[in-house]
């Protein structure tokens, strides 16, 4: 680096984590204090929608129960749409929220210079999902898988799980839940 100081921020255990090239040949390791990174705020740090002013009201409610599903059109139903992030972002390029398709395909959501819900696309952005119900053979044990799982971009992941009233989506993109409500229109 030519005359100027650098810092790569890095997000690990729900902290933020920087290393600063100070110049001159010093650099600095520590936890950040800050809660987003210049790319993706808040990336995968897990916070809390209570401590978030601008979260959905639908997202610091306690939901009063789990609705249940077995099959691909059940969850389906539930899943298919556009959903409003509750807390920290845990896709790239998700300022938003996502948008699950019923082709397999899901997105992170960002505003346009309009201010319109758009999808953002591309290889860097676009996701694939894939449901496989209880009784599907588990990929890593080989046996029946009692919970079912989801296969998102190749990982397996639980399936999602959604309340009633509020209604919530509840999902691992990575090992931190993610808390979604339906986004308004």
């Amino acid at each position: 680096m030519i005359g100027a100081a650098s810092s790569l921020w890095l997000c690990a255990c729900g902290a933020d984590v920087v290393l600063r090239d100070g110049g001159g040949g010093s650099s600095e390791l520590g936890a950040s204090g800050a809660s987003a990174t210049p790319e993706m705020p808040g990336a995968g740090s897990g916070g809390s929608a209570a401590s978030d002013t601008t979260a959905p009201p639908d997202c610091s409610v306690s939901p009063a129960s789990y609705q249940s599903y077995t099959s691909p059109v059940e969850l389906n139903d539930l899943l298919i749409g556009q959903w409003r992030r509750c807390i920290d972002p845990q896709l790239p390029g998700e300022d938003i929220g996502v948008e699950f398709t019923a082709d397999g395909k899901f997105y992170p959501l960002t505003s346009d210079s309009t201010q319109q819900v758009v999808r953002r696309t591309g290889v860097d952005y676009e996701g694939s999902w894939v449901y496989s119900p209880p009784g599907s053979e588990d990929p890593v044990s080989h046996g029946a898988s009692e919970q079912g799982f989801m296969m998102l971009n190749q990982v397996v992941t639980s399936p999602p799980r959604f309340t009633n009233d509020p209604r919530q989506m509840r999902i691992l993109f990575s090992p931190v839940l993610s808390k979604y409500v339906p986004l308004a229109r």
